[in-house]
């Protein structure tokens, strides 16, 4: 049971994740802005600073998830 709810959170952290950033690669034409930091810093933003982080924490779930399957067979054996 424990492992079924671990796929099950991990599967939905992947979905919330990738929904905005499939939106943001196939239906956004354009960004623009920027991000003004406390010390006066300003970084540019644009879609692939908007979308790395979250393109980050997908790649970590998905390793996760091979870990956790692998895991679960050698405990099987």
């Amino acid at each position: 049971m424990l492992a079924a709810a671990a796929c099950f959170m991990l599967t939905l952290a992947q979905r919330r994740l990738s929904t905005p950033v499939r939106e943001l690669r196939r239906r956004t034409v354009s960004v623009e802005g920027e991000q003004r930091l406390a010390d006066g810093t300003v970084v540019a933003l644009d879609a692939a600073r908007l979308a790395a982080p979250a393109e980050s924490a997908l790649s970590a779930c998905a390793l996760g998830m091979v870990l956790l399957a692998t895991g679960l067979v050698l405990a099987r054996l």
